[in-house]
């Protein structure tokens, strides 16, 4: 097969000698290296690709994770105000009311008062944030 290429070479002109030798050279550089590299990114492109899964399973798990603890800490949120809610609703009374009268040295005992505060507004203000609470939570649950 050499025989055959130093004839071909002959016929050549110092010039296109060396041009052909240049270029049978990086034929054989390309062919060799070529499969190589190719391998190369083949396997590189694979690692990314199992990399990029890795993470975003990580991600997602971080996500739900993140998700889920922040819909407890609403939901417990609403714990508290229906506690509060709750906690309005009581009459407020005092089980012995002592009157001491300095002036005649007296001492009285009046039956205890109920007081029953307002708290209408207090407690419309609270189920308007209870209910935006639960839509957040709601759209949260769904995706939104």
């Amino acid at each position: 097969m050499f025989q055959y290429i130093s004839e071909i070479l002959k016929q050549f002109t110092s010039p296109q000698r060396i041009l052909a030798l240049l270029i049978l050279v990086l034929t054989i550089t390309i062919i060799t290296l070529g499969t190589e590299y190719i391998n190369v990114m083949t396997a590189d492109k694979q690692y990314y690709i199992d990399e990029i899964d890795r993470l975003n399973k990580t991600i997602v798990v971080n996500r739900k994770s993140c998700t889920d603890e922040m819909i407890a800490r609403e939901m417990e949120i609403v714990k508290q105000i229906d506690i509060l809610k709750g906690s309005l609703k009581r009459p407020i009374t005092n089980e012995k009311m002592i009157i001491r009268d300095t002036i005649f040295s007296e001492t009285k005992i009046v039956q205890p008062r109920i007081i029953q505060p307002d708290n209408s507004e207090v407690t419309k203000g609270l189920d308007n944030i209870k209910s935006k609470i639960l839509k957040q939570v709601s759209d949260i649950k769904n995706g939104n």
